[in-house]
């Protein structure tokens, strides 16, 4: 069985018609999920401005119960609205007629896994330095850490918004400007795009992982390498600030 079965067939890609279509749809839907993101934090800065007014005491914890993860929570359903707006997958991924194997499905995961653990060393000296305190006590607070809530955000955190988002910013936006740009330029692109909507850690976090996920989407064709750099160094990363802040 061909080592190729599981990546993208770029020979076997869309005709023009679908190309420009494709790109139009892409240009649409990037604008939509920019100008969304950014009218959700003028939303959200608008609303904590009027209730500080008017109550301050309960503003803060209006920012540290609800801030940090109703912009993850927001960035996800945008991630998901994208995802269906390019349904079925398999006609805009051009998944090839032979069956990947388990082997090859392996390998794709520790090549992935092997570049989240490089990123995440990488990015612990930007870790140490986030001032990331209050946002991870609100989901995971030293009293209850364990909960029903915390179980939740963390699903969602580390697994939920990853792997939208490797979809969306590697699978759609990356996979889309390629044929156009080459891969240097829409490898610039998607990973700006990355840093300017990604909620988690931070700008110089946000970029390794960004450039990171995007050499390896253009290295493998593959979604499964980067989707696993990407849960590794959300989880790690999580999981060292947690531990900086409890120890």
């Amino acid at each position: 069985m061909e080592e190729k079965s599981l990546v993208l067939n770029e020979a076997d890609g869309p005709s023009k018609e679908g190309d420009r279509f494709g790109l139009a749809r892409l240009i649409f839907s990037i604008v939509g999920v920019w100008g969304g993101y950014r009218a959700f934090s003028w939303a959200a800065g608008l609303y904590l401005l009027r209730n500080f007014q008017s109550s301050p005491g309960s503003a803060v914890a209006t920012v540290l119960g609800l801030a940090y993860p109703a912009t993850a929570i927001f960035v996800l359903v945008e991630m998901l609205i994208v995802i269906w707006l390019y349904r079925p997958l398999a006609s805009l991924f051009h998944i090839p007629r032979v069956k990947a194997s388990d082997i090859l499905r392996t390998r794709e995961a520790l090549v992935g896994t092997g570049a989240g653990l490089l990123v995440f060393l990488m990015a612990i000296p930007s870790l140490k330095d986030l001032d990331t305190r209050t946002s991870f006590l609100a989901i995971f607070p030293a009293s209850h850490p364990l909960g029903l809530r915390s179980a939740t955000y963390a699903i969602l955190l580390g697994l939920a918004l990853p792997v939208a988002g490797e979809i969306v910013f590697r699978g759609i936006v990356l996979r889309t400007l390629q044929p156009y740009a080459g891969p240097a330029a829409a490898i610039l692109v998607s990973t700006l795009l990355f840093v300017s909507i990604w909620p988690l850690f931070g700008v110089v976090v946000s970029l390794s992982l960004g450039l990171a996920a995007s050499l390896l989407y253009t290295w493998r064709r593959s979604l499964i390498s980067p989707i696993f750099a990407n849960v590794v160094v959300t989880i790690c990363g999580g999981f060292y600030v947690l531990w900086r802040i409890w120890s």
